[in-house]
């Protein structure tokens, strides 16, 4: 479409914050009302957003949680950086540790007023961890399959801790 992509993610931003209502990353690149509402993305829709990264400027807005336990996260881990040399913004926290906190403690751990992408090992405690964020008024998208999928997908991932 010719569009620049932080154009595009303002837009996406913007829409997101008007409801609760998630929308998918697949935005940032085309806009399709079709797409545009979905909940959750797969891994080569996730490595598109992370390959199209230019600067921290694209990422100030949203977060990857990471729901895994510590021993997952030993086997293999989201890289620091894209291959572009951007960060990667991730917080890692146990699913039970995040179910465990409501409002004003649950803002301690996860930033409100960013998008947050939900991601475990195979999507399920993932998705239980989205529809948690959505009840406190979150705005969410599930990677969809999980590290377990992601691991083919992003090429710098690396084994070892977070």
């Amino acid at each position: 479409m010719g569009i620049k992509f932080k154009m595009i993610s303002k837009n996406f931003l913007s829409l997101a914050t008007r409801s609760r209502a998630t929308y998918s990353p697949r935005f940032f690149f085309s806009f399709n009302w079709r797409t545009a509402n979905k909940s959750e993305i797969d891994n080569k829709e996730f490595a598109e957003v992370l390959a199209n990264l230019k600067g921290s400027e694209d990422t100030k807005d949203w977060v990857v949680l990471d729901v895994r336990e510590e021993s997952e996260r030993k086997n293999w881990n989201l890289p620091e950086h894209t291959q572009n040399g951007v960060e990667i913004p991730k917080i890692n926290i146990r699913l039970l540790d995040l179910l465990a906190n409501r409002g004003s403690d649950l803002e301690k751990l996860v930033p409100k007023d960013k998008t947050v992408f939900c991601m475990c090992r195979g999507g399920v405690r993932s998705f239980k961890a989205q529809n948690h964020l959505l009840g406190n008024g979150y705005k969410t998208i599930n990677l969809y399959g999980g590290s377990s999928a992601l691991e083919s997908t992003i090429p710098n991932a690396r084994k070892g801790s977070s």
